[in-house]
């Protein structure tokens, strides 16, 4: 490999794992997995259960050790999931509320120019009424557009979701179209065998033997 590209794979690298296995509920055992997860890559991950997507996700976020092999963190990353979003959801909020607090950037990236973040309500097809009312007086429609909102508006370095990706909206599909190159982080999406609204830099399966290969 040239020296210099080399070199910056390392300068883009997250996330190290060597060698990691992982122990599923069941006692079997998922790996080894050896991969760097780089900065602004977007990943699509297949496996072959939901339990083995459950170990990856914990792993990634900490909240489960290796059975074997290590995960080195090469930079302190802030990881966010669809689910930790979603389950944190406060139902007396509303958009608007959200929308004016810290957490809320001002501006997003759309089609590399600097918007309002408001261009992105308006993908969604979130109207200045919905914005207003606590999301429990709302439909499960404005709440999955509320949660596909606060995905597209994390500022982690390292975003996982899978089923966001599963909405049934056409506008939260196609606003997430336009915004998948624009992502500020690192993009981990789990493959439920739906079409993904982007292409993928790398390729992570796992089988139902808990093997990983890795492409890309």
């Amino acid at each position: 490999m040239d020296e210099r590209v080399e070199h910056k794979r390392l300068r883009d690298a997250l996330l190290r794992l060597r060698d990691v296995t992982l122990t599923l509920p069941d006692g079997t055992v998922m790996g080894p997995i050896t991969w760097e997860v780089l900065r602004g890559r977007r990943i699509r991950v297949s496996c072959a259960s939901d339990a083995q997507w459950d170990a990856l996700v914990a792993l990634l976020t900490g909240q489960l050790q290796p059975a074997s092999g290590g995960l080195q963190e090469i930079v302190p990353v802030k990881v966010q999931t669809d689910m930790h979003l979603k389950d944190t959801l406060d139902l007396n909020q509303s958009i608007r509320d959200y929308l004016h607090s810290p957490d809320a950037p001002e501006h997003v990236w759309l089609d590399r120019r600097r918007r309002a973040l408001w261009v992105l309500i308006d993908l969604l097809g979130i109207s200045p009424d919905m914005t207003r009312r606590p999301l429990k007086m709302e439909g499960a429609t404005v709440y999955d557009k509320y949660w596909a909102l606060r995905f597209m508006l994390s500022r982690a370095e390292l975003l996982i979701g899978r089923e966001i990706f599963q909405i049934e909206d056409a506008r939260v599909r196609s606003a997430f179209r336009s915004r998948w190159h624009d992502f500020p982080g690192t993009l981990i999406v789990g493959d439920l065998g739906a079409t993904l609204p982007g292409p993928s830099d790398t390729r992570v399966r796992i089988d139902a033997v808990g093997r990983c290969s890795i492409a890309g």
